[in-house]
């Protein structure tokens, strides 16, 4: 990925596809209760068009299995949407054991603290990349690393 670009985690990226999908999904997905369309068009809006993301296997991983956490046909549409998502931006891999290890961190210790998902995201994420969360203890995190992180939370 050329230039700067979003490290997005995985509350956000379903409530990305669910709204690229169909707003209307936004209330009907029981992961998105929280959300709302107009804070779709707010995450759209902050991550510009188009959409420079870096996705990473952990992040994309549950957002798969969080999305079809619907019924069908909604379940269809969300997993093309998904898979638009992957075809179109670029994808990063960090060894999971270099996660666990702490190995490639800015946040050592942080796999017990917060997770395999949210430790790779702080390890992949460079001077290059702004992590995007709605994760408060993950952006406390990225903030005490000296990351540059957006609280998506903050911005509602």
């Amino acid at each position: 990925m050329a230039g700067t670009g979003f490290l997005i985690d995985t509350q956000l990226l379903v409530l990305l596809v669910a709204g690229l999908t169909s707003t209307a999904l936004i209330g009907q997905h029981k992961r998105l209760k929280a959300y709302s369309p107009e804070d779709f068009n707010e995450l759209v809006k902050l991550l510009g068009r188009p959409q420079r993301l870096l996705l990473t296997p952990h992040v994309l991983a549950e957002t798969s299995n969080l999305l079809r956490q619907i019924d069908e046909p909604a379940r269809g549409g969300l997993m093309a949407s998904l898979a638009e998502l992957v075809r179109m931006n670029e994808e990063r891999t960090i060894a999971s054991r270099d996660v666990v290890s702490g190995s490639d961190s800015a946040a050592p210790g942080a796999f017990g603290r917060l997770g395999l998902t949210d430790a790779a995201l702080l390890a992949l994420c460079g001077h290059d990349l702004t992590l995007l969360t709605a994760d408060a203890e993950l952006w406390a995190e990225a903030k005490k690393a000296g990351l540059k992180v957006t609280n998506f939370a903050h911005r509602r």
